[in-house]
């Protein structure tokens, strides 16, 4: 680990212009935020309204005077993702890519059909997941215990 790595705990989110790392979703959500110099990640679960953390971040961004340009969502629960997906919408930040597992349930899809979806599902149910962002190349890494690291954007 980079010592200039911030480092989000659950229940959190931060803005940093370095790296930001979170572990151990399972049905919880990260977004992540993209701007010029800076990115926020957050890491919440349905306890918390999408509604309140996800606009909050978005206007502490603002008052830096770092508008998102995009976002990636990364999901367990698939209510709370849609949800992220239409606070996002409804602000005018555009979701660039996406990650939902479904952590209770196993989607029927085909490896031909899953390697096919922008927004991935995986069928392998209570996957850790792990968030890296590098604000200064605009990367999003995301690790999920059993697999390898994809890179969404």
């Amino acid at each position: 680990m980079n010592p200039e790595t911030m480092i989000v705990h659950y229940p959190g989110d931060s803005i940093s212009s370095g790296p930001i790392y979170s572990r151990g979703y399972i049905c919880c959500n990260a977004v992540v935020l993209l701007g010029e110099n800076i990115a926020g990640l957050t890491h919440y679960d349905l306890r918390i309204e999408p509604g309140i953390y996800l606009n909050e971040i978005v206007n502490r961004m603002e008052r830096r005077e770092q508008f998102p340009n995009c976002a990636v969502v990364v999901g367990g629960d698939e209510t709370h993702f849609k949800r992220n997906l239409r606070i996002l919408e409804k602000r005018g930040i555009p979701v660039v890519n996406g990650y939902l597992d479904c952590w209770n349930e196993v989607p029927l899809v085909t490896k031909e059909i899953f390697e096919s979806l922008r927004i991935k599902r995986n069928k392998n149910r209570f996957t850790l997941k792990e968030v890296l962002v590098v604000p200064e190349t605009k990367e999003v890494l995301v690790h999920r215990s059993n697999l390898d690291y994809m890179k969404l954007n």
